[in-house]
């Protein structure tokens, strides 16, 4: 709309909504005198319809008057007006909604694979049933990662365009609580900051189960200097001698496998065959004991002697994984005093 005045005080326009706008209109828009009109009220609490009754299709009566002159100078005249009926077409603006946001989905990944998920996508019934409008154009949908802590940021990413789950740091299933995440996926038109606060079909909740491999190798636990084997007591044997092993694979390797791979003795003369053995205590799945096997070891207490063992423990992995440690027994008598030089 325009004014073809060109004098000092009738040069511009002052729009104004007329007198038989209906009151409830009057709540929900405002009409500023440059002629903006503004919305000032949540629309989704009322009814609107014209006279013609026609949902969501409502009449704003508006009046275009001559305003102000340059200097200031109110020059409004009733009769230099026009008025016209707007017609607004109103539609509800639907925010993107995941079909199955009430279930919680699944995702596996591997530790070490670290492959991509496709997650559910949401839908926008806006693009589906869009107003008849020529100038209508399909709203992007964007997805993020909704109050996500700094550590599950570091190891997890989404991206925006196709709600793909990825994996984008280390994941190890053997740390207190890293098998499992729980992340919130949020759908939203805004495309540019995540939605602070969406509505519930929006959401989506994902639960991430981290597959355990069994990476970890087993390794020995306080292995001693050496060990005494004393022949002063009644059952002679190496009391001490308890040998202890642990694995990170907690949750995979519910028991560890011992065993001798090699025994010497320090003196040549001794040629005694597999003088120790293993034997495992009831209801220790990682312990095992080292005691006298082929030999009595009250046959040898006139000689200072030791003995050089290999030991080696494995876990329960395709293909294993083990690891070896040397331990040495000391033989000691009532007979002898005996003194031992090792190197390192």
């Amino acid at each position: 709309m325009g004014d073809a005045d060109v004098n000092e005080c009738y040069h511009s326009l002052s729009y104004a909504f007329r007198t038989n706008i209906k009151e409830n209109y009057t709540h929900y828009f405002d009409l500023s005198k440059d002629g903006v009109i503004m919305l000032t009220n949540d629309l989704s609490t009322i009814s609107l319809e014209d006279d013609s009754g026609i949902p969501n299709l409502i009449t704003l009566p508006v009046v275009a008057t001559d305003s102000y002159g340059k200097d200031g100078e109110q020059c409004w005249n009733d009769e230099l007006k026009d008025e016209k009926d707007l017609k607004l077409k109103l539609f509800t603006d639907f925010p993107p909604k995941f079909v199955s946001n009430t279930e919680t989905q699944n995702v596996e990944f591997d530790e070490e694979t670290k492959a991509s998920s496709g997650l559910a996508r949401a839908t926008d019934f806006n693009n589906e049933d869009p107003p008849d409008d020529p100038h209508w154009v399909n709203q992007d949908i964007c997805y993020y990662l909704s109050g996500a802590s700094d550590e599950v940021r570091q190891k997890f990413a989404i991206d925006k365009s196709t709600n793909t789950l990825s994996v984008i740091g280390d994941l190890d299933a053997d740390c207190p609580d890293c098998d499992r995440y729980d992340l919130t996926v949020v759908a939203s038109n805004d495309c540019v900051s995540r939605t602070r606060k969406p509505g519930d079909e929006s959401v989506q909740n994902v639960v991430v189960d981290v597959i355990d491999l069994n990476d970890n190798i087993p390794e020995f636990d306080n292995i001693k200097p050496f060990y005494v084997l004393s022949t002063t007591e009644a059952d002679p044997d190496c009391k001490d001698c308890l040998i202890a092993a642990s694995d990170a694979d907690t949750k995979l390797d519910t028991s560890l496998a011992f065993k001798i791979l090699n025994q010497e003795s320090s003196d040549p003369a001794v040629n005694v065959s597999d003088p120790f053995e293993l034997d495992y205590t009831a209801g220790q799945r990682f312990v095992t004991v080292v005691k006298s096997g082929s030999f009595n070891p009250l046959d040898y207490e006139d000689l200072q002697l030791y003995f050089d063992l290999t030991l080696q423990v494995t876990d329960s992995a395709t293909p294993p994984h083990s690891t070896e440690a040397s331990i040495k027994i000391v033989m000691m008598t009532a007979m002898n005093n005996v003194t031992f030089g090792f190197d390192n």
